[in-house]
């Protein structure tokens, strides 16, 4: 597993929650949160990177074998899952126990749907992309490209003993 793939994974989750929690949701999410734009602003640094650090921590455990076999679309399937059997449930009743509001836990639930599908997304499709062969795969092309060697060999042999 490329650690790569989950940097690249973690940062588009972490593009999402920029994007959901600031121009689609951000006013709506602060104000059923009490959040005021000082609060949020305090150890903003250290909020991000314990975040980061989640998203990077979701991406490794998401990445399980349908994410290698899979399209784009089945590994956020998967991933989906993920969120609908796990997060959402447990989300809803930690809300529920705080006594949080319907708009916040369709907020926050609708993130982690979207979080889920977009983790899933990448990471299939960087396995889409991985270019290290199995050993038989690589084993394969090195004899098809040893037979055109061999055969380019052949011409040059016989253009230079001017059997041309």
């Amino acid at each position: 597993m490329l650690y790569v793939e989950l940097l690249i994974a973690a940062i588009a989750a972490f593009a999402l929650g920029f994007l959901w929690y600031t121009a689609l949701f951000g006013k709506v999410w602060q104000a059923e949160t009490g959040i005021t734009d000082e609060q949020a602003k305090t150890g903003i640094a250290l909020t991000h990177g314990v975040a980061f650090l989640m998203m990077f921590v979701i991406a490794y455990f998401t990445n399980g074998k349908h994410m290698q076999d899979g399209t784009i679309g089945h590994g956020a399937y998967h991933a989906m899952e993920n969120a609908l059997y796990f997060a959402i449930p447990l989300l809803i009743i930690n809300y529920m126990y705080q006594k949080k509001s319907f708009k916040l836990i369709l907020i926050d639930a609708g993130y982690a749907f979207c979080f889920f599908c977009v983790i899933g997304g990448v990471m299939a499709a960087l396995k889409l992309y991985d270019t290290t062969p199995d050993l038989e795969t690589a084993t394969k092309y090195m004899e098809y490209f040893q037979g055109r060697v061999d055969e380019y060999q052949g011409i040059i042999d016989g253009y230079n003993s001017g059997g041309n």
